[in-house]
């Protein structure tokens, strides 16, 4: 007998020996092609799915977050606004005027000759 079947014979006997079990404990379900496929594609389709809705809610965060931006962008230029308004209302009152015109500019009020009334 050569080595071959020797060795062959022997493993024959230790998985095919009385003390192994042979046939599983539990039915493995058998699932066909058909259905196979329908499960991947489903599966597929709820992979998709969670990205998209993944992406749509990322678009959202983002979107409030630029917005969020906007608003405080909005509050700064609406507080400057102000700021100028104010400046520019000091810088146009009468009295001011009046001082930088004589200090500055060494004008005088007009003599009553000098002013002409338009009707």
């Amino acid at each position: 007998m050569p080595r071959n079947q020797i060795r062959s014979v022997a493993l024959e006997k230790v998985l095919a020996s009385d003390n192994r079990r042979v046939t599983p404990v539990y039915a493995v379900p058998q699932l066909g092609k058909g259905k196979m496929t329908i499960f991947i594609v489903l599966l597929a389709g709820m992979v998709t799915i969670g990205c998209l809705i993944a992406w749509s809610h990322l678009q959202f965060i983002t979107y409030n977050y630029q917005i969020s931006q906007k608003y405080a962008d909005q509050k700064e230029l609406h507080n400057i606004n102000r700021k100028l308004k104010v400046e520019l209302a000091s810088l146009k009152s009468l009295p001011r005027l009046e001082r930088l015109a004589t200090e500055t500019y060494n004008m005088a009020p007009p003599e009553p000759q000098q002013v002409i009334n338009l009707k």
